[in-house]
């Protein structure tokens, strides 16, 4: 039987780093997180792949199939700087996939790899999975190259997947394990 002394110990994954705070969605952020999710600079690159859904869909579509998501937010700043989630997870056999997207301002900035490492670190230590994946178009794989070996690696790739500005492109599937990335996000965060 555990001593209930020792369950004072116990204590969620941090949700805050040195650039950047996860928090819980609130009905507040909808219509901020559409903004981000068909922005120019973003759609084609995440979810919807070009197509612009009605903001009632989004909304529907937001939660569905998924495990746990949060906002990410600058320091000392609500407002939404991106949106990190964990879907279509399998409890049985321990693996889940991971998105995130991130406003035109902050892509490429550290903030997206702070907070992805954040919730990577929080799904490992919250729920029994050994495995999480990740779906990258091929022209989003620079965003991600300095990851390979360290946080993850390409484990598949669909060829000529996605059709965008007159080219079929790849899609790579990543994969982060569990016990090949504890010391990188000690490290890391």
């Amino acid at each position: 039987m555990t001593n209930p002394m020792s369950l004072r110990n116990l204590s969620p994954s941090p949700m805050r780093g040195r650039l950047c705070q996860l928090r819980p969605i609130i009905p507040e952020d909808h219509r901020i997180l559409y903004s981000i999710a068909i922005a120019d600079q973003v759609n084609f690159r995440w979810r919807y792949r070009g197509a612009v859904p009605p903001f009632e869909a989004f909304i529907a579509g937001l939660h569905a199939d998924v495990l746990s998501q949060f906002v990410v937010c600058g320091l000392g700043d609500p407002r939404p700087a991106g949106l990190v989630v964990t879907y279509t997870a399998d409890m049985n056999n321990g693996t889940t996939f991971l998105g995130a997207v991130m406003t035109p301002e902050t892509i490429g900035s550290s903030i997206g790899i702070e907070a992805t490492c954040l919730f990577v670190r929080h799904i490992f230590e919250t729920w029994n999975i050994r495995r999480i994946y990740m779906e990258v178009v091929e022209y989003n794989m620079p965003f991600f190259q300095s990851g390979e070996g360290s946080l993850f690696t390409i484990e598949g790739c669909q060829k000529e997947r996605y059709y965008f500005a007159d080219k079929f492109w790849d899609n790579f599937l990543l994969t982060i394990e569990k016990e090949q990335v504890r010391d990188f996000l000690d490290r890391i965060l």
